[in-house]
């Protein structure tokens, strides 16, 4: 849960950067103007961009895996508790 809200805020940062530039009377941003500082900042964007969804795609693909190391876990116990009752039953038919 803590994975997925940090994931959140770091992807409402990196959007934020990305509209918060100060408009001028032609409509250009002010941060165009000054040629590197705006492609620097538009880089730095579009890494953290790219960086918050590899986040996000590997905290998904890690939390459906341990899902399902879960639930083949939870077979396993099913299972050996199946295999305890069917021991328990013919020791009992048997005596």
């Amino acid at each position: 849960m803590k994975k997925i809200l940090a994931v959140c805020l770091a992807a409402f940062i990196a959007l934020s950067l990305a509209a918060c530039g100060n408009k001028t009377e032609n409509g250009t941003t002010a941060s165009n103007k000054n040629g590197v500082a705006g492609s620097v900042v538009s880089d730095v964007s579009s890494d953290l961009s790219s960086a918050v969804s590899d986040m996000s795609t590997d905290i998904i693909d890690n939390e459906s895996e341990l899902s399902e190391e879960k639930s083949e876990k939870e077979s396993e116990k099913e299972s050996k508790k199946d295999e305890k009752k069917a021991d328990t039953t013919t020791e009992l038919t048997t005596d």
